[in-house]
């Protein structure tokens, strides 16, 4: 079973916070989730394809980060430079890296056995993707839609006829239906959440996708300024 990461960021954005002007802290959590993961998959058959669309090179990057987008099982790193969407509609901006990313690397998707989608500032300490996926190998898509766990021990309801983006698994041949049949530019227009989208797309079509509970993610939320567990 072969997987492939895409691992999508967005490394420089404008800070709303007042703390992080140049994006230290932001690279460097997406510098720590790479290191993480370059060293969980190094015992599996998996690559990482990393894909940013805020910035043309790796030369206007933080040394962590620069250094962690060397690191083993990374396959190739994309640079699109085009976040216009992105400003709109979160989702939409990653979408236009999966078709970008579709696009230069098609090649890595049709070597693969899975897709899983995964946004990289969030760190995976609990790995429970790789057991999801040996667990469940004749889905089509294993997806959330997590209780998220706060700090204080408290838990978020989770929304309805959503599942959760931060990170799903598809089988590469539906990944690539998925990334074909969605209009980035349409999402802005119906301001339509990717998680929406994502649930539209499962549970709309004649797919066998599993529900699992969580996937063992540590989410920061710049809004609440608070860690999550997904």
């Amino acid at each position: 079973m072969k997987i492939l990461f895409l691992a999508l960021g967005s490394y420089k954005v404008k800070d709303t916070t007042g703390h992080d002007a140049d994006n230290f802290d932001r690279q460097l959590l997406y510098a720590i989730s790479l290191t993480r993961l370059s060293g969980l998959v190094a015992n599996h058959d998996a690559e990482i394809l990393v894909v940013d669309n805020t910035v043309s090179s790796a030369q206007s990057l933080h040394p962590p980060l620069q250094k962690a987008l060397s690191l083993p099982k990374i396959a190739a790193t994309l640079f699109s430079q085009d976040n216009a969407l992105g400003h709109k509609n979160k989702g939409a901006g990653e979408y236009g890296m999966c078709r970008f990313a579709l696009e230069k690397r098609r090649d890595l998707f049709e070597q693969a056995d899975w897709v899983v989608y995964y946004t990289i500032r969030h760190t995976m300490p609990f790995p429970l993707i790789f057991e999801h996926l040996k667990k469940y190998p004749d889905y089509d898509a294993i997806v959330s839609s997590a209780e998220y766990f706060f700090p204080d021990g408290t838990m978020s309801v989770p929304g309805s006829e959503i599942f959760d983006d931060l990170i799903f698994a598809m089988k590469k041949q539906v990944f690539i239906k998925y990334i074909d049949s969605m209009d980035p530019e349409l999402l802005v227009k119906k301001r339509l959440g990717s998680e929406q989208n994502l649930y539209q797309f499962l549970a709309g079509g004649s797919f066998n996708y599993k529900q699992v509970e969580r996937f063992g993610v540590f989410r920061y939320d710049y809004v609440s300024n608070q860690m999550q567990v997904v």
